[in-house]
Order: C-alpha cells, then sequence, then structure tokens
C-alpha cells in the first residue's frame, strides 16, 4: 500500500488577467522507505509540487522566494 498516492495535481498562479500553470497533471506514487527526487528542467514546477500536497496553497509564492530567511508572513 502507497504513504503517498498523488494523480492529477495540478497549481496555477495569476498572471496578469490569466492564470498560468507552474504544475499540470502531475502523479506518483512513494511507498513506505522510498526515497523520491522529483528531477526536471528549470520552471518544470519541481519546487510548487511539494508545497501543493501540504496544502500551502496561498503561501507557496512567499515560501519559496523567502527560504534563506524564512520570515513569519511565510508560515501558514
Amino acid at each position: 500500500m502507497p504513504l503517498l498516492d498523488v494523480r492529477s495535481l495540478s497549481k496555477t498562479f495569476p498572471h496578469g488577467s490569466a492564470s498560468r500553470p507552474a504544475v499540470d497533471d502531475v502523479s506518483f506514487t512513494s511507498n513506505q522507505g522510498e526515497t523520491l527526487a522529483p528531477v526536471g528542467e528549470s520552471g518544470a514546477g519541481k519546487s510548487t509540487t511539494g508545497p501543493s500536497l501540504i496544502v500551502c496553497d496561498e503561501p507557496v509564492a512567499t515560501l519559496l522566494s523567502a527560504i534563506p530567511e524564512m520570515p513569519e508572513t511565510a508560515v501558514a
């Protein structure tokens, strides 16, 4: 039985009057004891996938841009 089973994860961010997809239809499974490492080109959505899984939905952009400082606003 999988420890984590993600199916069709998608996340968009507002961009002007439209929205821009950051993650589009990502699916994966991870079993207990396995290590999962996202791999892909720059801008492929690797850094958006993790926070989307733990439902840091609104502060994702703040959290990702502030990793070195970790300001109080980044805490959900």
